[in-house]
Formats: structure tokens, C-alpha cells, sequence
């Protein structure tokens, strides 16, 4: 298998951590690309040029991070990070999408230089609202490590990457740092 990454993307960090996770990460030739430049980039299979791309053995290509992310999660039998089952299923999944939203909107304000102060403002707003739920639900995170605990972190983490959130973490005193 080939997993086509940027070194920076918060996204491929992500599958980074399923892949080690499922226990196929050695198994994978890393090959980095800029998201820049459509040299060696699988094209042909990946029509939209995103990053992380990951080609299977038998020639797929899966170029959604999170479809990449629950395929190494059913690629081993032990503890699942995407459950199944109705309540478990979804306390995992809505803090991913509230996560993948944090991150969304982090890298648009990160084009700030290209957009208005008006559209800055707007995807910090997302961002806000997002923290405080990720501190009202630390004791609800606490329990079994899920997907959306992974992204969480990802997200978190991202926030101190070198254009930095400006102070984020007196929003988030609760929260692990």
C-alpha cells in the first residue's frame, strides 16, 4: 500500500494515528507530495488531488480522510475507534464531525492574508462554540477512546500550529493540553 501525505496536514496525522492504531502503518510506503504540484499524485484514481490519498494493494484508491481512517480501523480485531451500535456510534462520531469542523474552519481562517477580516471572524466563530463543547463534555471524553477523541486532538493540536489560534487555551482550562 502507498499513503500519498503532506508532512503538515492535520488530516494525514489523523490517519497517521489509525494506521498505527490497526497496525499497518510499517506496512505502508509514505510517499509526500505538495498539494501544489500534481507530481506524483495518483491521478488517475484520485481525481481530485486530495491528501491523504491511500492505494490499496489491489489498486483502489481511498482519498477521504476519514473513509481512510475507518478502513485501517477495520483492518484489525481489536478495540474498534468507529463503534457500532446506536448510542456508542454516535457519541463517537458527532464529536469527529464537531472536530473535522474546528479543523475546516482553522484552515480557511489560516488564507486570512487572501480573505476578508469579516470571513476571518466568521470561521473563528465556528471554532469558539466547538471548544466549549469539547470542555463541557471532558468527563463525557473521559470514557473509551473513539475516533472523535483522535480528532479532537488533531484539531487541538493544530490550534498551535504556527499561525496559532491566538490564545486558545484560557477557553479551554479543563481540557488537556
Amino acid at each position: 500500500m502507498q499513503l500519498y501525505r503532506w508532512p503538515t496536514s492535520s488530516y494525514v496525522r489523523k490517519v497517521k494515528v489509525l494506521l498505527l492504531k490497526a497496525g499497518i502503518h510499517d506496512r505502508i510506503d509514505k510517499i509526500f507530495i505538495s498539494p501544489f504540484e500534481s507530481e506524483n499524485t495518483p491521478y488517475d484514481r484520485n481525481l481530485l488531488s486530495k491528501t491523504p490519498a491511500l492505494v490499496l494493494d489491489a489498486g483502489a484508491v481511498l482519498f477521504d480522510f476519514s473513509m481512510i481512517c475507518e478502513y485501517a480501523d477495520r483492518t484489525h480485531d481489536g478495540l474498534h475507534l468507529f463503534p457500532k451500535g446506536n448510542a456508542v456510534q454516535w457519541q463517537a462520531l458527532c464529536p469527529q464531525a464537531d472536530a473535522d469542523g474546528v479543523l475546516d474552519a482553522l484552515l480557511l481562517r489560516r488564507c486570512e492574508g487572501h480573505l476578508s477580516k469579516t470571513w476571518v471572524v466568521h470561521q473563528m466563530s465556528a471554532v469558539h462554540p466547538a471548544l466549549a463543547s469539547f470542555e463541557a463534555k471532558v468527563d463525557e471524553l473521559r470514557d473509551r477512546i473513539t475516533i472523535g477523541h483522535i480528532n479532537i486532538a488533531v484539531a487541538l493540536s493544530y490550534m498551535d500550529f504556527p499561525f496559532s489560534a491566538k490564545d486558545w487555551r484560557h477557553l479551554t482550562p479543563v481540557l488537556p493540553t
